[in-house]
Parts: C-alpha cells; sequence; structure tokens
C-alpha cells in the first residue's frame, strides 16, 4: 500500500519536526547519563533548517558509566574534553526549547532515548514539560513489520521480526552511508532524517499521530 498521500497531508500540517538522538553511558536512564545529544530541525519538506549536537561532561560518579557502552560510542572522558562540553542544563534547556515549537520528533528507538532525557531533565532542575505526546514516528518500531528481518535468538520485535538496527535500516531502504560513523549522535541523527526522507517520500509505511 502507498502512504505517500498521507505523508504529504501528515507533514503540512506538522508546526515542526525534530529528530534527535542521544549517546549514553549505558542503557539505564536515571542510573547511566546522556553524553552527547543531536538534533535536526526540518521542515514540512523533510529540509534541515537547523542540526545542533552538545557534548556533556564525564559523570563524576564512575558508577554511572557503563565500560560497554564507552567501547561502542567512544565518548571517553578525554574524548569528550577534547570535543567540548558544555553544562548539561544549559543544553537540555536549549532542547527544550527546541521541543516547544515542535509538533513531531522522530528518533530510532525513540523510547530509550526519551527516557533518558525526561530522566536528565529533571535530574537538571530543567522544565520537562515539553516532553509531552508528540506525533511520533519511530523508526525502528514503525519499520519493523517492513523490514520484516528475521529474529536473532533474542524477543526483540514484532510479529516474530526483529526490530532493525539503525544501520540494518539504512541498507534495507538503500541509502548510502559511506560517510556515518555509526553510534555517534550526530551521524545517527542523519542517517535517521535520510530513512525519513525515503520512507515519506515513496509512502512506504503510514504515519504515526500517537
Amino acid at each position: 500500500m502507498d502512504y505517500k498521500d498521507k505523508w504529504g497531508d501528515f507533514l503540512e500540517h506538522s508546526e515542526g519536526i525534530v529528530v534527535f538522538d542521544t549517546e549514553t553511558s549505558g542503557i539505564k536512564a536515571g542510573q547511566n547519563v546522556i553524553l552527547s545529544l543531536s538534533w535536526q530541525v526540518l521542515d514540512s519538506n523533510l529540509n534541515t533548517i537547523s542540526e545542533q549536537t552538545r557534548y556533556f561532561d564525564w559523570p563524576e560518579d564512575i558508577s554511572r558509566v557503563n565500560p560497554g557502552a564507552i567501547n561502542i560510542n567512544k565518548l571517553t572522558r578525554s574524548r569528550l574534553a577534547k570535543l567540548g562540553t558544555v553544562d548539561k542544563a544549559k543544553g537540555l534547556e536549549e532542547f527544550a526549547d527546541v521541543l516547544a515549537n515542535a509538533s513531531i520528533l522522530v528518533a530510532h528507538n525513540a523510547q530509550f532515548d526519551i527516557r533518558f532525557v525526561r530522566e536528565e531533565m529533571k535530574e537538571n532542575n530543567v522544565e520537562a514539560s515539553n516532553i509531552r505526546k508528540f506525533a511520533l514516528f519511530d523508526t525502528m518500531v514503525d519499520m519493523t513489520l517492513y523490514c520484516k528481518l528475521p529474529p536473532n535468538g533474542h524477543h526483540n520485535g514484532i510479529g516474530g521480526y526483529k526490530y532493525p538496527r539503525l544501520s540494518e535500516l539504512a541498507d534495507y531502504l538503500k541509502i548510502d552511508t559511506s560517510d556515518i560513523d555509526f553510534h555517534q549522535s550526530a551521524a545517527d541523527v542523519e542517517v535517521t532524517v535520510r530513512c525519513l526522507r525515503e520512507i515519506a517520500k515513496n509512502g512506504l509505511v503510514p504515519p504515526r499521530t500517537r
């Protein structure tokens, strides 16, 4: 089924589209922390209006760091210092301001990132009311039944199919990622944007309004 018209109508009535991603020190929101936060703001034609990345200081409490996560994203204490960090509360306030003007959130494995942002806003006394009930399109969940990737031994999908990793989704959609360093928040946002454009242009699945 072709959902191009539905996407066209959906985007035409969208006030702002925010595609975002985090890199974290582990997988447990509230225990682990965000080390980098990236986002792109898109217009109703899915053109990028602005893009930002914020890096945050290495946590003082080392128990909040899972070495396995750092092995994947490479955001060590020294690398963060080299990249240049900002005060976390200030960075989260910037993101909250972006969300205040948005009507659609897009991410790959969105609930993971939303949980971390919500917990970090609470911890850093940033008003979290902007993390509200946006229309949410999750390129991982919403594309699972379209990609129909075989399970890999874990119950981590829908209808017997596994959730696609971002790299798997890009490969499935034949999107060039030769310039991408996966597991870096800015790069992952860029790939998610490319996937979103392909999905909407070809009407692969319907947009979500939840």
